[in-house]
C-alpha cells in the first residue's frame, strides 16, 4: 500500500496544500510549528477517520474557516482507493462526511481500507502513560486488520453506556435488577469477541516484538507482551459471567460497569519484568520501536500487503546503529519521515523524496 497525492483545504494551518508522495522514502523537513506533523495527522486521518492528537474533529479546521477537506489517493497491488473527508461547522457540532471511491460511506466502513503503522517520540509518554492509551492503540490496530472488530467495539461502548445508566437507575431505586439481564447478555457476547480477537491478535504478535527487539537492536534483552485479563476460567464465556456475578454489588454500589474490555490492559515486560517499572526511556523507546515494527509485520500478514510507515521526527532519538536499524527495516515499505534539518539525517536519507516546508 502506498499514498500517492495528499490534498488539503483549511486543514490546520494547510489553507490549501497538494503534496506528492513515492513509492518508497519521503522526508517532510520543516521548523517546529511549520505543519509536518499535520500533514502525517491527514494521512492517518484518511485511514482511521480520527485524529491521533485530539479527541475534537472542530479543532482540525483552521481556526479561521468553518470547514475543513482532506482527499488522498491510495494503491495497492490490485486497487485504487481514492478517500476524501470533509469537517463540517466549527462553532457548533461538527458533521463528518466520508467518501471512499466517490460513494459516500461509514467511517466504520472506512477502517482497513488503509493499513499504516505510526510512530513518535511522543508516543513513549501516551503508550506508558495509562491502560487506556495502550487499549486505543490495540483496538485501532486490531481494526486494521479486521473491520469486524471495529463494528464490535463500537456497539460494546454504546452497551457500556446504556449499562451503565442502568445500573445508577437500580442503585436509586428507579429500576429492578432484573432489567440487567439484556444489557449483560450483550456485555457478554461483545466482551467475548473482542477479547479473542485480542487474543489472537498479541498471540501473532508475541513471537515477533521479542525477535525483533534482539535483531534490530543487537541486545540479548528478552522483549515480551502480553494480554493482561481479569479472570482465570479456561472457557472464556464462563469465566466473564462469574466476573460480572462476582462484581455485581460493586457495580450497582458505583453505577458503572467496572469489568471488561474496557478495563483491560497490555504490559510489555523487559527480561521478565515490567518496562514501565523498570526501564529507562532509551528501552521504553526501542521497545515501542519493535512493537510498531511487529505490528507492521502482523498488519502484513492479515491484509497481504506491506502497510505505510509515518515515523514523526524519531531519528533525532536515535543513536547512528539504530538508526541504521530503522532503516533497514523501513526501506522496503512506503515510508513518510518528519524532521528539522535533511543535513542531520543519516547520508542514506539523501538520496528520499523530499517535501520541504523551509521554503
Amino acid at each position: 500500500m502506498y499514498i500517492q497525492s495528499l490534498n488539503l483545504t483549511n486543514w490546520r494551518n494547510h489553507l490549501s496544500a497538494g503534496f506528492s508522495f513515492e513509492q518508497n522514502i519521503n522526508l517532510i523537513i520543516g521548523h517546529n510549528a511549520a505543519g509536518k506533523t499535520n500533514i502525517i495527522e491527514a494521512i492517518i486521518f484518511l485511514a482511521i477517520s480520527k485524529s491521533f492528537r485530539i479527541k475534537q474533529d472542530k479543532y482540525l479546521i483552521n481556526n479561521q474557516q468553518d470547514f475543513a477537506k482532506v482527499k488522498g489517493f491510495f494503491f495497492n497491488q490490485d486497487q485504487e482507493h481514492d478517500i476524501e473527508i470533509r469537517l463540517i461547522g466549527r462553532d457548533t457540532k461538527t458533521k463528518k462526511e466520508i467518501y471512499h471511491q466517490g460513494v459516500s460511506i461509514r467511517a466504520i466502513d472506512l477502517i482497513g481500507q488503509i493499513p499504516l503503522v505510526y510512530f513518535s517520540p511522543e508516543d513513549i509518554e501516551h503508550f506508558f502513560s495509562s491502560p487506556a492509551r495502550r487499549r486505543r492503540w490495540l483496538d485501532i490496530a486490531i481494526s486494521l486488520t479486521d473491520y469486524q472488530y471495529s463494528y464490535y467495539s463500537a456497539v460494546y461502548r454504546k452497551v457500556i453506556i446504556n449499562r451503565n445508566s442502568l445500573l445508577k437507575k437500580i442503585s436509586r431505586g428507579d429500576a429492578s435488577e432484573k432489567e440487567l439481564e439484556f444489557w449483560d447478555q450483550k456485555w457478554l457476547e461483545l466482551s467475548e469477541q473482542i477479547i479473542t480477537f485480542r487474543r489472537q491478535f498479541i498471540k501473532k504478535l508475541s513471537p515477533m516484538i521479542g525477535e525483533n527487539f534482539c535483531k534490530l537492536f543487537k541486545t540479548q534483552d528478552q522483549l515480551s507482551i502480553e494480554y493482561l485479563q481479569t479472570y482465570t476460567s479456561e472457557n472464556l464465556a464462563e469465566g466473564l459471567r462469574k466476573l460480572l456475578l462476582i462484581n455485581r454489588r460493586k457495580e450497582l454500589t458505583y453505577g458503572n460497569t467496572i469489568v471488561g474490555p474496557h478495563r483491560e490492559d497490555i504490559i510489555i515486560k523487559l527480561n521478565n519484568q515490567r518496562i514501565i517499572e523498570n526501564g529507562s526511556r532509551g528501552q521504553m523507546r526501542l521497545a515501542l520501536l519493535s512493537l510498531k515494527m511487529s505490528e507492521a509485520a502482523v498488519l502484513a500478514q492479515y491484509k497481504s500487503d506491506q502497510p505505510i510507515i509515518i515515523l514523526d521526527d524519531i531519528f533525532s532519538e536515535l543513536d547512528q546503529i539504530n538508526q541504521q536499524h530503522v532503516f533497514d527495516f523501513i526501506k522496503n515499505h512506503q515510508t513518510i519521515i518528519t524532521a528539522t534539518n535533511l543535513e542531520l539525517l543519516p547520508n542514506y536519507f539523501q538520496s528520499a523524496h523530499v517535501i520541504n516546508l523551509l521554503q
